[in-house]
């Protein structure tokens, strides 16, 4: 994480915008003549990945091979395809990381491969690793939030028409998909030692999990939380999760969902 924190500060997120935005064109540009189309696949799917990419330095005709291999990943699980995937994705990273080596750019791989922590660079093992997570990472969630929080508004009209009526109101919306569709729905933790929470023990060694879908749609904290309501304020939701574990790429996933729902509606009814 403070290797990669620089290129995930607010200030380096929002230099990227202008870039951000004309991948959303180019996604809309694709699909606007056409009549009909499958949302996740032609427009919520698209940008998330390209942005990833961007960061990272990926050249663009390498794209489409590395978001084939990811959905293949996600998809097709531990089959033996799933699994063909997965060490492709290694030897992609393999093979970028000899590439940048070579010929260093200012892009977040080549700032892998020669920072150093506690006097040591990273291994190749850990760059695969951390190469690997960064594209799931970045692109299904963000992915969950552009598709679910479109799904949110068509399932409530009202809402969709406020948003289309008063586009200032894009960043709060965001946020109330965010806590509506809780693009991640759980995570698994490790207690490290005996705890009591809430009348209960858990041992160390336990398996915990946490539950991001139901922590953001706790009565104690949210008012109505069953509502999907683009104004809400507070909205002190987690799903970004909280503490050191708290998402990296928040500002870059809350920008990469603000320009593509903002360039959707300007230009589709």
């Amino acid at each position: 994480r403070r290797l990669i924190s620089r290129s995930f500060a607010s200030r380096a997120v929002e230099r990227l915008e202008p870039q951000v935005r004309t991948l959303c064109q180019q996604v809309i540009d694709r699909i606007a003549e056409r009549d009909t189309g499958d949302f996740v696949a032609d427009i919520a799917s698209q940008v998330p990945m390209q942005v990833i990419f961007l960061l990272l330095g990926v050249p663009e005709s390498d794209w489409p091979h590395l978001v084939q291999l990811t959905d293949t990943m996600m998809n097709k699980g531990n089959s033996d395809e799933g699994f063909s995937a997965v060490m492709n994705l290694y030897m992609y990273a393999d093979q970028l990381a000899s590439a940048r080596r070579q010929q260093p750019g200012d892009d977040m791989v080549s700032q892998l491969l020669t920072a150093e922590l506690g006097g040591e660079l990273l291994t190749q093992a850990e760059f695969n690793a951390f190469f690997f997570l960064l594209v799931v990472a970045g692109n299904e969630t963000t992915r969950n939030l552009i598709a679910g929080g479109m799904l949110a508004l068509l399932n409530h009209p009202a809402e969709l028409a406020r948003l289309r009526a008063d586009p200032a109101l894009l960043g709060s919306a965001v946020e109330e998909m965010l806590r509506y569709v809780s693009p991640v729905t759980e995570f698994r933790r490790t207690a490290n030692c005996d705890i009591e929470l809430h009348g209960k023990t858990l041992r160390e060694g336990d398996r915990v999990i946490l539950v991001h879908a139901s922590a953001n749609r706790d009565e104690r904290v949210f008012a109505d939380p069953d509502r999907f309501d683009i104004t809400r304020s507070p909205n002190q939701h987690l799903a970004f999760g909280v503490g050191p574990h708290l998402c990296i790429g928040a500002t870059l996933a809350r920008l990469a969902a603000r320009c593509m729902f903002d360039e959707i509606f300007r230009r589709l009814s």
